[in-house]
């Protein structure tokens, strides 16, 4: 009788946390706003919105415009997360993205590059509005360049991904 009892009261904990999870989740914003630290450290400017389809899930657009070093180049990633629970935009998520860049050294060469990638992360919220987010991934891109005239297949290469965010949600 001992054992149902705790059994019964596990199952009420679970039910309950579900469900407070759910009713949160319908107060929480619909939208991020966000910028990669690390990226501007290394001179991408970047900013990622997130749009949240339903409390489980959410898809981003992150264009990106890289000035400095005597290279100018742009690009964009898109993707979808899906949180482990009902809380979008917060909480632990999985994802995958698309991804395109392109780079100049200006007229002696440029790169092209197409891929994609998975990633996973944790957005926490600092207040109401301000979060925090960091991700990890891998990813997958393949290149072309063209030095002085002549096209070159560069190939293609797998790489660690990670970021750093703050943003804005509203």
């Amino acid at each position: 009788m001992k054992k149902k009892g705790i059994c019964l009261v596990l199952v009420m904990m679970l039910i309950l946390g579900m469900a407070g999870s759910t009713v949160l989740a319908k107060n929480r914003p619909g939208s991020v706003v966000s910028t990669n630290v690390i990226g501007l450290a290394q001179g991408v400017i970047n900013l990622q919105y997130e749009k949240v389809l339903n409390p489980g899930m959410s898809l981003y657009a992150s264009p990106r415009l890289l000035i400095g070093g005597g290279l100018t180049g742009f690009g964009m990633i898109a993707g979808i997360k899906k949180y482990l629970n009902p809380t979008a935009p917060e909480g632990f998520w999985f994802g995958g993205h698309g991804d395109f860049a392109y780079v100049s050294a200006g007229t002696i060469a440029s790169a092209t590059g197409f891929g994609g990638g998975a990633n996973l992360g944790y957005k926490y919220f600092l207040t109401d509005n301000f979060i925090i987010e960091g991700s990890l991934g891998l990813a997958y891109i393949y290149m072309s360049a063209s030095v002085l005239g002549y096209t070159y297949v560069a190939g293609g290469t797998f790489g660690v991904t990670g970021s750093i965010g703050v943003g804005y949600a509203f």
